[in-house]
């Protein structure tokens, strides 16, 4: 890829994370796409594979949205690490700040020039048939400093895919047992109900409800019984003690179908609910 190429696909880039940000919704979806599944692909490969013939053009084709995939994967769990959001902006940024580096590369490391024959050459004449070939040195081993000389032949085809895939998969372990750890001791908040008891003569059941991994402190939950058409028949505040548990009894009418709820201090939605039947 040359330098020329290098600037048009920076501009593309640039032009893409100004429609995902600002742009209409048609340039938003056309301009994540792009930044999803193919800048930063061309511009790694342009990257890791200088060289034309190190790669076939379906090999090229298909790298790109695989180099490309990968780039959310691993950029995904560097962001999840340093605790970013997982959101437009984060994944805008990691994209485009690949696509950007692996450009610039271009200009800090460019393709090596075409390697010129060392020697003398003749080719045979009516009176000397004498022939005289150049000498070509590999294009490969002559761009390559001393250091890639001792890696195999083609790198890119064996040592490249096994870094990448270790990686991966490291990342995708190591997270697994950051979540694992972190998630062990996370209070639960349950809310339970006993079976309730028959009904008296004024048609009500008393239920024995409980609940736990609550917030110690008075006024942080309240208990409501609301009935199948949603109005509200009882509310009243817990105080979970210090081991965050409540406990008590609620009335609830004997012949139609209850609902209670936990509700968090400031919500309009029930945390946690129990159904109790019709008698």
């Amino acid at each position: 890829m040359t330098r020329k190429m290098s600037a048009v696909l920076a501009g593309l880039t640039l032009l893409a994370g100004a429609g995902v940000l600002t742009g209409p919704e048609v340039l938003r979806i056309a301009g994540g796409l792009v930044l999803a599944f193919v800048l930063p692909g061309v511009a790694l490969t342009a990257a890791l594979f200088r060289n034309r013939i190190a790669l076939t053009p379906v090999e090229r084709i298909m790298l790109v949205p695989a180099l490309s995939l990968a780039t959310l994967v691993l950029g995904g769990l560097l962001a999840w690490v340093a605790g970013l959001p997982l959101e437009r902006g984060t994944w805008l940024g990691v994209s485009g700040v690949i696509t950007m580096l692996a450009l610039a590369t271009m200009l800090i490391w460019p393709v090596a020039a075409p390697v010129k024959s060392r020697g003398p050459s003749k080719l045979p004449t009516p009176t000397d048939a004498t022939l005289i070939l150049p000498v070509f040195q590999a294009r490969e081993a002559a761009a390559a400093g001393w250091w890639r000389r001792l890696l195999p032949a083609r790198p890119q085809h064996t040592v490249l895919p096994l870094v990448l895939a270790v990686a991966m998969l490291g990342g995708a372990s190591w997270y697994s047992v950051r979540t694992s750890v972190d998630t062990h001791d996370v209070t639960v908040t349950e809310l339970s109900a006993a079976p309730p008891s028959p009904a008296n003569p004024l048609g009500e059941r008393s239920v024995a409800v409980s609940a736990s991994g609550l917030a110690a402190g008075a006024g942080a939950y309240a208990l409501v019984v609301t009935s199948p058409v949603g109005t509200e028949s009882s509310r009243q505040e817990l105080t979970a003690g210090s081991d965050g548990r409540w406990s008590g009894n609620v009335t609830v009418p004997g012949g139609e179908r209850t609902t209670i709820g936990l509700y968090r201090a400031g919500d309009s939605l029930p945390y946690r609910t129990v159904i109790v039947a019709a008698g």
